[in-house]
């Protein structure tokens, strides 16, 4: 369940907070746990928190993950970094995870012009997730 809090609201600048209390993963698949709508002429930054706590609590993890997105008026939405949007985004990550730890993303979705948060967990392992999102984004 997501819940989402406008924290400011001004002319120019939305700034939208989300948490979302509870998204489990089972393996390595990459999982939408939330997405933002980007409308034309719009840019947005978004900041994701996640803990990653495997169900027996015998491991977890912390990531935050950050990126800038924009949409021009007859175009999608574009992770704004080189490599025309394929770049990498910011991350951090600590945690006790034995080989891959769990992976949070920030993803350009063009068929649905929106921006994804994807969680990737780890094969065999039940792993709950608890998000923190923080948009901000241009209104004019």
């Amino acid at each position: 369940m997501a819940e989402t809090r406008q924290i400011l609201n001004s002319t120019t600048t939305r700034r939208n907070v989300r948490v979302i209390e509870k998204i489990q993963t089972t393996d390595a698949t990459p999982t939408v746990a939330y997405s933002i709508p980007l409308a034309v002429s719009r840019a947005t930054y978004v900041r994701a928190t996640a803990t990653a706590i495997k169900s027996d609590f015998t491991a977890a993890q912390g990531i935050e993950a950050k990126a800038v997105f924009r949409r021009a008026p007859a175009g999608n939405v574009v992770r704004a970094s080189p490599n025309g949007g394929n770049g990498s985004i910011v991350m951090q990550s600590i945690g006790d995870y034995s080989g891959p730890a769990p992976t949070l993303d920030i993803v350009a979705n063009t068929t649905n012009q929106t921006i994804d948060i994807q969680v990737t967990g780890k094969a065999s392992n039940t792993i709950n997730w608890h998000i923190e999102i923080l948009s901000l984004q241009n209104l004019s």
